[in-house]
């Protein structure tokens, strides 16, 4: 809704033939702005994917639909909403290889999050670093806190069940985060089942030079406690960067690490 125009300007000094030209672009807005296409908000692609082949002799066919958007449902752009739907699932066809999923995520002027189906579920690094499954998050931000809970059951991890947390964040600046979380977990070890409580504390300092991360974390599980510690640091020093990560889990700590 606006285009560009030129401003040009002109001198001479009285008695010499010299000129002096200055040109400017200016972009000129419209009173009116016309509303956006409504399908420019939130883009949408849906199709089906066939394949046929054949294996030992055999003829083979499979079919899968597909269905991806992301954008924003108002004008304003303060619902942000974005989801995939593929399926159904085709594991167990390696040609293809590919998993059904079935996302939802709404936001709400970047303060409110609510993640619904499969997602990626990330708490910390030592209690659950990141773990695809199915469930439902919340993230809320009110000031200098974040406050987010889940409940996720694992795909693709036979060793653990389902799970279920929260979290705590306080930025006290745009360098320095100090967090606490909470997560309770089915797992199962040598066909044995069992849940273990997981309690973590983290804190992370930033700035131009380099990046620390550090964390320490208890485990309660079959009536044994266990802890672990993890830190991460990072500095640039000129022309040399300096890198070191530490990692250090209890045999009885049954979070994203164990012994």
């Amino acid at each position: 809704n606006y285009w560009i125009t030129s401003s040009d300007v002109q001198a001479q000094v009285k008695g010499s033939e010299s000129v002096v030209v200055q040109s400017v672009s200016v972009p000129v807005f419209s009173n009116s702005i016309n509303k956006v296409d409504k399908y420019h908000r939130l883009p949408t692609q849906m199709g089906v994917n066939y394949l046929y082949f054949t294996l030992d002799g055999k003829p083979q066919a499979a079919v899968q639909y597909v269905a991806t958007g992301s954008g924003f449902i108002d004008m304003k752009e303060k619902h942000g909403f974005d989801f995939q739907i593929r399926g159904p699932n085709n594991l167990d066809l390696p040609q293809i290889g590919s998993y059904d999923q079935y996302s939802l995520e709404y936001n709400y002027k970047k303060q409110t999050k609510i993640l619904v189906g499969d997602f990626n579920n990330q708490v910390s690094n030592l209690t659950e670093f990141s773990r695809f499954g199915r469930g439902l998050a919340f993230e809320q931000k009110i000031g200098k806190y974040e406050f987010r809970t889940f409940y996720q059951n694992a795909r693709f991890f036979n060793e653990q069940k389902n799970s279920l947390g929260g979290g705590l964040k306080y930025n006290f600046s745009e360098k320095w985060t100090f967090g606490l979380n909470f997560t309770n977990k089915g797992l199962i070890k040598k066909t044995i089942e069992f849940r273990t409580n997981l309690f973590g504390i983290n804190s992370e300092f930033e700035n131009s030079k380099g990046k620390i991360t550090s964390e320490v974390a208890l485990s309660n599980a079959q009536g044994k406690t266990d802890f672990a510690i993890y830190n991460r640091f990072n500095y640039q020093f000129s022309k040399l960067t300096i890198n070191s990560e530490t990692v250090l889990a209890g045999k009885n700590f049954h979070g994203f690490y164990n012994n």
